[in-house]
């Protein structure tokens, strides 16, 4: 679980959802400690906080990658030996113990259904050619997508539009509702 802490922390952040306090119509929102009087969930700032979020996690290395080549959990020019336990692809009733899928069951009393599918990729050039060509991480990822566009459908993870803080639909606009890029390496 000590591997997934940051990528959920991020998640959480990501998301900014509300939580109603159970037997009360109070809303404590935790990240700005502020309580707005409601009578009931307010839902995601952002994305939706509950209904199903299918979402993309693209697992991702650069070919000249040279740190720790042998690494068990995640060996170089391979996908890491978590990556299908991650998070459910569908949604059961049961999450995988552990998964992403399981965290937000729980931190949402089930109203939010976290899913979504697995990839890994290695990006196209090396680490040094995207810096020899003033390439950003946006660039890269922008790159990754648009070569995943080529044999996947995205469809399945357009299912939410934003109107406005605290007004999504559950209706495609055309836009992927969310993608996470987990780097085997980034800083070598």
């Amino acid at each position: 679980m000590k591997k997934y802490l940051y990528l959920i922390e991020m998640i959480f952040v990501l998301l900014n959802g509300q939580v109603a306090q159970a037997g009360d119509s109070v809303v404590n929102n935790c990240m700005t400690g502020t309580t707005n009087n409601s009578s009931g969930q307010l839902g995601g700032r952002w994305k939706t906080a509950e209904g199903t979020l299918n979402v993309l996690f693209v697992f991702a290395q650069f070919p000249d990658d040279s740190f720790y080549v042998n690494d068990t959990q995640w060996p170089k020019g391979s996908a890491p030996a978590y990556m299908n336990d991650i998070v459910d692809p569908s949604w059961t009733g049961t999450p995988t113990p552990g998964s992403i899928t399981d965290y937000f069951a729980q931190m949402s009393f089930n109203k939010l259904k976290f899913i979504g599918k697995t990839v890994s990729v290695t990006a196209r050039h090396t680490r040094q050619w995207y810096l020899d060509n003033n390439k950003k991480r946006y660039d890269i990822h922008k790159e990754i997508v648009e070569d995943l566009d080529t044999t996947w459908d995205f469809a399945e993870f357009d299912n939410w539009k934003y109107n406005r803080d605290y007004n999504i639909v559950n209706t495609p606009d055309g836009t992927i509702d969310m993608v996470f890029f987990i780097w085997r390496n980034i800083s070598r």
